[in-house]
């Protein structure tokens, strides 16, 4: 019962999505997924809004 833990911050640079799933085999050809638990930690309003400027703006100008 390997467990996972996969994490990622979409294009809507809103913050950081987790999954905790469990990975199990089926048969030899067949993987079996199971969602455990989930979370979404929102990014603090400053890092949001220099996350944001720094995808509209060329490196040297912010």
């Amino acid at each position: 019962m390997p467990l996972v833990i996969g994490l990622m911050s979409g294009t809507s640079v809103d913050g950081v999505d987790a999954a905790l799933v469990d990975i199990s085999r089926k048969s030899k050809n067949e993987l079996r997924i199971k969602l455990i638990d989930w979370s979404i930690t929102p990014y603090p309003v400053q890092l949001k809004k220099k996350n944001f400027k720094s995808r509209y703006t060329k490196r040297w100008e912010y």
